[in-house]
């Protein structure tokens, strides 16, 4: 499939009433919604492939205004999900789920070698941002936690290749105590070293996370790298990404430093 015959279907499909009332009047029954798509799959023409991009974008798509959905669906990019083509294939930015976390850090054990501190490893960060998503008993506790570390508002998105239905990146954004008022931090951000560079997804990463960022009314997006050997690719995609140096700090018991790097939205 092509992203170009995708959206042909899509807008057949917002033509039939479930999928008008599921945009317009912020029905939140996803079971309905996910049976009136196996319904009228052959009818509308999706595939295997895009009925599971579409339940899955339906659990997110519930949560939104209907401005927001019709933004994701029409144009492919709202505040929460991207939707895009390249080199004939489908990919999506999404929500981290529940179903996706175990693949999404295996690749982040398999790319990102080094482990880093407690708090920031994928493994620990990952579920934490889930926890913190959902509510609840658990993120009561746990946002305490965050902000003792200095961190909070952490969220993450997973790129899928939706032909193999395979993880093949993620990013982050989280905020930190003191310029959480002007700016958003980058969190673990990778594409699979088999779809690099070839389908632009770096660039799709940052067309995704500077409209989050600026939905939210910060002026910044700041993260941080270093100058090991194992970071030099990613040090001159952010080069070519705008991302200027600000800040160099000594990494204790090393030869290296830490860089501190912000893109002004």
């Amino acid at each position: 499939m092509t992203y170009d015959q995708f959206k042909e279907k899509l807008q057949s499909a917002i033509n039939y009433p479930f999928f008008r009332e599921f945009i317009h009047s912020g029905n939140t029954d996803i079971n309905n919604f996910n049976d009136n798509l196996d319904q009228f799959r052959q009818k509308i023409g999706f595939d295997e492939a895009e009925i599971k991009l579409l339940k899955r974008l339906g659990k997110t798509m519930a949560k939104l205004s209907r401005n927001e959905k019709l933004k994701g669906l029409i144009n492919g990019l709202c505040s929460e999900f991207m939707i895009f083509g390249a080199k004939g294939k489908i990919f999506s930015i999404e929500p981290l789920s529940q179903e996706n976390l175990a693949e999404a850090i295996e690749l982040a054990n398999r790319v990102f070698t080094r482990e880093k501190n407690n708090i920031e490893r994928a493994s620990v960060a990952f579920p934490a941002s889930l926890i913190i998503s959902q509510g609840g008993f658990k993120a009561f506790f746990l946002k305490p936690i965050m902000y003792f570390y200095g961190r909070s508002d952490l969220n993450y998105w997973i790129i899928m290749d939706n032909d193999r239905q395979k993880v093949v990146g993620f990013t982050g954004l989280y905020c930190l105590k003191e310029d959480k008022h002007e700016a958003d931090w980058g969190g673990w951000t990778c594409v699979d070293e088999n779809y690099r560079p070839y389908y632009g997804l770096a660039w799709k990463i940052k067309e995704f996370i500077i409209a989050k960022i600026k939905s939210r009314g910060k002026k910044y997006l700041r993260l941080f790298t270093s100058t090991h050997p194992g970071e030099a690719t990613a040090n001159v995609v952010y080069d070519r990404l705008g991302f200027k140096i600000f800040k160099r700090s000594p990494i204790k018991g090393t030869n290296l430093e830490m860089l501190y790097r912000e893109k002004k939205i």
